[in-house]
């Protein structure tokens, strides 16, 4: 199978000589943003439970990538150089990410035959091929829709609270009781994940953690039988963003590389919401390009979807408005904040103190996390002393002034701004794992897919 990879991506590789790559149109920064996708992608793989020195390592050199690309509007001296190594360094990673999708079932009589159409599939994408495209897209979405489905039967019942919560939760809602009051099952052997004070007789003194919207979205899934299946169909749309968004270029490369991503199915597996964050960013700027004034509506969804979201609300004046003045997007963020209220004050009407305890006191209380892929993580293990809580937070106006200072006013530069002000807070908290990590990801991922989408548009 190892093989037969290599010869898919060799077949690509001899393909460019006679069509011309799509990488030849690939601009500086988005050479910078997809050099971080690769390192970031080899920092989500080296970090499971526990985040080891090479995935610091490469968490290090994401950083470096992603602050140049935020900072350097320009380098087209350099583009023809760095675009006659894009298609050799496609092939390269993406011969190392499936190998490692391989080893979740390498001897699986379903699970290896998609995975190696799925890879043929990226293979014949390395190549600027409007025939191909055509049928390649939508076939490879339904190949990775049913890679999900595997994935999700293999593991139906994962060893992790997020799996165990939802599903409280999505009952509760059912059957007509509050989420977000009540207690949470404790599935551990101690209280280590948790305050110690709040798990009493094996149970979290807390109702569901994450906002109504995450319940909203997981819900139809649920009813089919596993609310993972909505994580799976926000991807699946997700990844369709990126990749009609700029058809016979790097749109559907950047898909892939999200998708492909050696956690992703890992991600999917477990039940982390991030899959709906990027979704949401994806719809976002489809509306921005396409639909204006329907953008509001998934960025209010994005800001209510998860606690720290609004804190990346400033960004949005990173988009073009249709007078080219940053006071158009108050119009479009009042709306959004509209939104996301409407789908997140009915929980809070009903029991306000339950609420405010799920969505904010239960983060605050939050231990520490020494196996976190975060600074804060690895100065710890390396001087034993703890940097303060708020760094995070701190990071925040530094790096969203350089967004402003440096970004163009583009979906691409909205998209930029977020990945590189995301990725340090998440890099400079008490806790950051790998599905963080993947939020920050897809999150290029629109970026590069985005970036031709520069021409001034309403958005608010």
């Amino acid at each position: 199978m190892h093989d037969e990879f290599s010869i898919a991506s060799a077949s690509a590789a001899s393909q460019a000589r006679e069509v011309q790559p799509a990488a030849s149109r690939l601009s500086f920064r988005s050479s910078l943003l997809l050099a971080s996708t690769f390192s970031l992608n080899w920092a989500i793989w080296h970090t499971e439970w526990r985040a080891d020195n090479l995935a610091f390592a490469f968490a290090l050199v994401t950083f470096v990538l992603l602050a140049i690309a935020t900072v350097v509007r320009s380098g087209r001296a350099l583009e023809p150089w760095i675009n006659r190594l894009v298609l050799p360094l496609l092939v390269g990673a993406f011969a190392f990410f499936f190998h490692m999708l391989l080893s979740f079932a390498p001897n699986d009589a379903y699970f290896g035959p998609l995975l190696l159409t799925a890879a043929t599939l990226v293979g014949l994408g390395l190549v600027q091929n409007p025939a191909v495209e055509r049928w390649r897209i939508p076939l490879f979405l339904v190949v990775y829709a049913a890679l999900g489905v595997w994935r999700i039967k293999a593991t139906p019942a994962p060893h992790i609270d997020v799996w165990v919560w939802h599903n409280e939760a999505l009952d509760a809602l059912l059957h007509g009781r509050n989420p977000y009051a009540g207690s949470m099952p404790n599935i551990y052997e101690d209280a280590k994940f948790y305050d110690p004070s709040m798990v009493v007789d094996g149970r979290v003194l807390t109702g569901f953690q994450y906002p109504p919207v995450s319940l909203y979205f997981a819900l139809p899934g649920y009813l089919l039988g596993d609310y993972r299946y909505s994580l799976l169909a926000g991807m699946l749309v997700a990844g369709a963003c990126m990749a009609y968004t700029r058809p016979n270029g790097f749109g559907a490369i950047a898909m892939a590389v999200w998708l492909c991503c050696p956690r992703a199915l890992f991600i999917l597996e477990h039940g982390w919401t991030e899959p709906m964050l990027v979704m949401l960013v994806a719809v976002f700027l489809c509306c921005v390009v396409r639909a204006p004034k329907y953008a509001f509506i998934p960025l209010g969804l994005l800001i209510a979807g998860k606690q720290y979201m609004a804190i990346f609300l400033p960004l949005v004046w990173l988009l073009p408005t249709k007078d080219g003045v940053p006071r158009g997007n108050v119009g479009l963020v009042v709306r959004a904040v509209v939104a996301g209220g409407v789908v997140t004050l009915p929980f809070f009407l009903i029991n306000p103190k339950a609420f405010f305890e799920c969505m904010v006191l239960l983060q605050l209380r939050q231990p520490f996390r020494v196996e976190s892929l975060s600074l804060v993580a690895w100065w710890f293990i390396q001087f034993g002393k703890r940097l303060p809580d708020w760094l995070g937070f701190a990071s925040l106006l530094p790096t969203t002034a350089l967004a402003f200072w440096r970004c163009e006013r583009t979906p691409a530069g909205f998209a930029t701004g977020l990945a590189f002000v995301s990725f340090v807070f998440f890099g400079l908290s008490k806790q950051a794992f790998g599905n963080y990590y993947f939020f920050t990801l897809g999150v290029i991922c629109c970026a590069i897919a985005f970036a031709s989408q520069d021409v001034r548009r309403p958005a608010g």
